[in-house]
């Protein structure tokens, strides 16, 4: 299916979610040519409605999302809800998805680090970095992983800091090739006065 195809047809879409989702998640997978769940052949890994306790994910594959879909905008919180509820039985997936027939929403879910959400209006998927995206959830969530973790933060000397350090030091009189230690300490005795 072309990008151009899909959105002419879901664009102005007037069924409900139970009467069109899974067509739409279908269509989808022709869209970023991956197998359907049927042709996959795995139902325990890439399926529709797939039982959690406390209820159905929409759709899953293994690995990559948990899916929620909702007719209509307002409910993809309560979506995004119900996923976060089921994560733990699904494996803790890396890409938590809602969609309805007019939004993507797709939330990174990579343990120990940032939450990214990109939204993706359907009426866009014509666009090449918004394709992109769609087709990285099927077939190379990797690509969402944030490079902000925790540690890289602590460990990368954002480029803000080395440029106020290059301001105060002379402002100080200090020697630019002072290490850390050294300049504690001086802050330190500035901070006593």
């Amino acid at each position: 299916m072309r990008p151009e195809e899909f959105t002419a047809k879901w664009r102005n879409d007037q069924f409900g979610e139970k009467q069109a989702s899974q067509e739409m998640f279908l269509d989808l997978c022709a869209l970023v040519e991956h197998p359907t769940p049927v042709a996959f052949g795995n139902p325990e890994a890439f399926t529709f409605e797939k039982w959690v306790p406390g209820g159905f994910a929409d759709a899953y594959l293994e690995g990559h999302f948990g899916w929620e879909f909702k007719g209509d905008d307002p409910d993809l919180d309560a979506a995004l809800g119900q996923l976060l509820r089921y994560q733990v039985h699904l494996k803790t997936p890396p890409l938590l998805i809602v969609s309805s027939f007019r939004t993507i929403r797709i939330q990174t879910n990579f343990p120990g680090m940032e939450t990214v959400r990109h939204i993706l209006p359907v009426a866009t998927l014509d666009r090449r970095e918004n394709l992109d995206m769609l087709r990285w959830a099927f077939h190379a969530p990797a690509e969402f992983r944030p490079d902000r973790t925790l540690t890289n933060l602590y460990n990368h000397r954002p480029a803000w800091l080395a440029n106020v350090r290059a301001y105060l030091d002379p402002a100080y009189g200090w020697p630019a090739n002072l290490d850390n230690a050294a300049i504690l300490q001086r802050l330190l005795a500035l901070n006593l006065q």
